[in-house]
């Protein structure tokens, strides 16, 4: 069983997902993992030009601890062929399918579709240059999740990899559909939410952990994406055992 939290009022909404089940969530919906057992599942982001998939392998060391949230960039390929007309079909159907019931047929069918035209998207072979660009940006995610609490710029980056640093911003602006400070902002937030999920270190600690510099720098990027202070946002996003339901389930 996977536990995640959809953020809301009061206090967000928690979805549990047994195996072979299914959540897809609209473009810029945040998410957390709140799960106290360890599962594996396999996360895909669809973007126009391109497939993301991701891997999570969650084993939590303590069972009366919440765990960090889903950290997307980990176990990353990016596989540089998009999806078919009939995929985004498919895909828009499913996410406007809120009057059918989420164990129906009607969500099961247009699931299995889904990841049937995704299959056909990875058996789909680029051309050399594509793959070569998804490899070098797979190369930039892995170097920036392993200094996220170091000072990063682009240049540095584009240093590290002997990229210039124009190529760099392309390359994030292909396979992010944002910047690369963007993606850096969006990477230290997840690492801080596992940490204020956790409850075992201070804004202020965080804020250091996470290379945001200063608790007001995290606090402000913070407000800006979830729309709330870190510390109002761990208490509401702390797990309750008394509340814990099954909303929204697509079965693949």
């Amino acid at each position: 069983m996977a536990c995640y939290r959809l953020p809301g009022d009061p206090g967000g909404t928690d979805v549990v997902l047994a195996a072979g089940e299914a959540l897809l969530l609209g473009a810029n919906s945040p998410i957390a993992n709140v799960s106290r057992h360890p599962y594996q599942s396999l996360g895909i982001i669809f973007y126009p030009d391109s497939l993301r998939l991701y891997g999570i392998r969650h084993a939590p060391h303590d069972q009366d601890i919440t765990p960090d949230p889903l950290r997307l960039q980990h176990h990353n390929y990016v596989h540089p062929a998009p999806l078919s007309e009939d995929g985004h079909r498919l895909l828009a159907c499913a996410l406007n399918a809120g009057a059918f019931p989420a164990d129906g047929p009607y969500r099961r069918h247009l699931v299995t579709g889904l990841l049937t035209q995704v299959r056909v998207s990875l058996a789909q072979q680029p051309n050399r240059e594509e793959g070569k660009a998804a490899r070098t940006f797979r190369a930039l995610v892995r170097h920036v999740e392993a200094h996220l609490t170091e000072p990063i710029t682009r240049d540095l980056l584009a240093q590290a990899l002997r990229l210039h640093p124009n190529h760099v911003s392309r390359l994030f602006s292909r396979f992010t559909d944002g910047t690369f400070l963007e993606f850096l902002r969006n990477s230290r937030l997840d690492l801080a939410e596992g940490h204020l999920h956790a409850g075992r270190l201070t804004v202020a600690e965080t804020a250091f952990a996470c290379g945001f510099g200063s608790s007001s720098a995290l606090i402000r990027a913070f407000r800006r994406r979830n729309k709330v202070t870190p510390g109002r946002w761990a208490s509401a996003a702390r797990p309750s055992p008394t509340r814990s339901i099954v909303q929204d389930r697509l079965v693949q």
